[in-house]
Protein backbone atom coordinates (compact mmCIF):
# COMPACT_ATOMS: atom_id res chain seq x y z
CA UNK A 1 0.00 0.00 0.00
CA UNK A 2 1.28 3.71 -0.74
CA UNK A 3 1.10 6.40 0.90
CA UNK A 4 1.54 10.44 0.30
CA UNK A 5 4.55 11.64 1.45
CA UNK A 6 4.24 14.01 3.73
CA UNK A 7 7.72 16.67 3.30
CA UNK A 8 7.25 18.84 5.76
CA UNK A 9 6.47 17.49 9.43
CA UNK A 10 5.72 19.80 12.44
CA UNK A 11 5.69 18.86 16.35
CA UNK A 12 6.85 15.35 15.99
CA UNK A 13 5.25 13.45 18.51
CA UNK A 14 7.57 10.37 20.23
CA UNK A 15 6.42 7.75 18.52
CA UNK A 16 4.38 4.90 21.25
CA UNK A 17 6.78 1.65 22.20
CA UNK A 18 4.62 -0.48 19.78
CA UNK A 19 2.80 0.80 17.03
CA UNK A 20 0.79 -1.98 15.40
CA UNK A 21 1.02 -3.51 12.15
CA UNK A 22 -2.40 -2.00 11.56
CA UNK A 23 -5.62 0.29 13.19
CA UNK A 24 -4.80 2.64 15.28
CA UNK A 25 -1.66 4.12 16.59
CA UNK A 26 -2.22 4.68 20.58
CA UNK A 27 -2.51 8.26 21.57
CA UNK A 28 -3.98 9.43 17.42
CA UNK A 29 -6.69 12.03 18.59
CA UNK A 30 -7.98 11.49 15.09
CA UNK A 31 -11.98 11.09 14.47
CA UNK A 32 -11.62 11.09 10.77
CA UNK A 33 -10.17 8.09 9.60
CA UNK A 34 -9.43 4.57 11.01
CA UNK A 35 -6.17 3.56 9.51
CA UNK A 36 -3.02 5.07 11.51
CA UNK A 37 0.08 5.20 9.87
CA UNK A 38 3.31 7.07 10.24
CA UNK A 39 4.09 9.11 13.44
CA UNK A 40 2.25 11.34 15.70
CA UNK A 41 2.30 15.13 15.61
CA UNK A 42 0.71 17.94 17.20
CA UNK A 43 -1.62 20.55 15.01
CA UNK A 44 -0.29 23.69 15.40
CA UNK A 45 -4.00 25.58 15.48
CA UNK A 46 -5.57 23.15 18.01
CA UNK A 47 -3.15 20.87 19.57
CA UNK A 48 -4.89 17.50 18.71
CA UNK A 49 -2.26 15.16 18.17
CA UNK A 50 -2.69 12.52 14.97
CA UNK A 51 -1.18 10.66 12.74
CA UNK A 52 0.46 11.17 9.19
CA UNK A 53 -3.14 10.10 7.98
CA UNK A 54 -4.41 13.90 8.68
CA UNK A 55 -2.58 17.31 7.25
CA UNK A 56 -2.47 18.30 3.75
CA UNK A 57 0.41 19.71 1.59
CA UNK A 58 -0.51 23.08 1.32
CA UNK A 59 -1.20 23.11 5.11
CA UNK A 60 1.37 20.68 6.52
CA UNK A 61 0.75 22.15 10.45
CA UNK A 62 -2.93 21.83 10.08
CA UNK A 63 -4.95 18.82 11.23
CA UNK A 64 -8.03 17.53 8.74
CA UNK A 65 -10.38 19.70 11.18
CA UNK A 66 -8.53 23.03 11.67
CA UNK A 67 -7.65 22.57 7.38
CA UNK A 68 -12.32 22.35 6.35
CA UNK A 69 -12.55 25.22 8.86
CA UNK A 70 -9.63 27.61 7.57
CA UNK A 71 -10.82 27.01 4.18
CA UNK A 72 -14.34 26.82 4.55
CA UNK A 73 -14.38 30.66 6.36
CA UNK A 74 -11.98 31.40 3.14
CA UNK A 75 -14.60 30.17 0.94
CA UNK A 76 -17.37 32.23 2.95
CA UNK A 77 -15.49 35.27 2.74
CA UNK A 78 -14.88 35.18 -0.88
CA UNK A 79 -18.28 34.35 -1.61
CA UNK A 80 -19.44 37.21 0.72
CA UNK A 81 -17.08 39.74 -1.07
CA UNK A 82 -18.68 38.54 -4.63
CA UNK A 83 -22.08 39.05 -3.36
CA UNK A 84 -21.11 43.03 -2.00
CA UNK A 85 -19.27 43.61 -5.67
Amino acid sequence: MLYPLRLHVHNVVSPPAHTPLSGRIPGCQSTNHSECYGELWVCENCGKTVCFAEGTDNHPELCDDCWVQRYAQENEDAHNEMRRS
